[in-house]
């Protein structure tokens, strides 16, 4: 696998990652580091970051992580723990490590860090395997 042909493919074609700013910073197998700045339209209604950009950061990186082994997953189960909250302009590091792969489902765990290196929320994400390749990274530019 093409760790960084995959990195391109992901952060050039997952419109939804774009929009809310996440980046896809490093992958290899099993695992993928992830990367959110905390801009005002991702704020709540108290000023701190929206509960859903930390978790959509966790989603996206474990995602990014499970794609590593060239299969296409998708989440069946996701739990988010909210340890810390994020203000206007920090930058959120989400990491996504295996800690198991199956033929059918898949377990990931994720820590979600801020520039300081304070410890914001962990995650653990369960995909389903389907039958599908992520991509034929050949054909990408």
């Amino acid at each position: 696998m093409d760790f960084e042909a995959l990195k391109r493919y992901r952060n050039k074609s997952n419109p939804f990652a774009k929009l809310v700013g996440i980046v896809i910073e490093d992958l290899s197998l099993g695992y993928a580091k992830a990367s959110l700045t905390v801009t005002e339209e991702k704020l709540s209604l108290y000023g701190s970051i929206h509960g859903g950009c930390c978790f959509t950061l966790a989603d996206l990186v474990s995602g990014a992580a499970c794609s590593t082994y060239g299969v296409i997953g998708v989440t069946a189960t996701a739990t988010y723990n909210f340890l810390r909250s994020a203000a206007l302009h920090d930058t959120l590091t989400g990491v996504a490590v295996c800690r198991k792969q199956g033929a059918h489902l898949c377990s990931y765990d994720v820590t979600i860090t801020n520039q300081d290196d304070k410890l914001m929320g962990t995650a653990c994400f369960t995909y389903y395997i389907l039958n599908k390749n992520v991509i034929q990274l050949d054909t990408l530019q």
